[in-house]
C-alpha cells in the first residue's frame, strides 16, 4: 500500500497520503496543488510552479514520513 501512496503522491499530491489515512493532511495537499495550478494559468506563474511544488514535496515527505513510522 506504501508503494502504492507514493505513487498516487507523485501523480496527484495529496490522493497518496488519503489513501494512507491521513484524510485532512491530504485534502489541503490536494487543494494546494490545484490552487498553485489555477494561480499558475490565471495571476503568476511563478507563485503557481511554487504552490504546486511544495504541494508535491509535501507529499511525497509526509508518505516517506509514514513509511519510516510503520516499518
Amino acid at each position: 500500500m506504501e508503494i502504492v501512496s507514493l505513487l498516487l503522491n507523485l501523480i496527484m499530491p495529496g490522493t497518496g497520503t488519503m489513501v494512507l489515512g491521513k484524510i485532512t493532511l491530504g485534502f489541503i495537499q490536494f487543494l494546494l496543488y490545484w490552487f498553485g495550478c489555477i494561480i499558475l494559468v490565471t495571476l503568476s506563474p511563478v507563485i503557481g510552479v511554487t504552490m504546486a511544488l511544495v504541494s508535491l514535496f509535501w507529499a511525497l515527505v509526509t508518505t516517506v514520513e509514514y513509511f519510516k513510522e510503520n516499518k
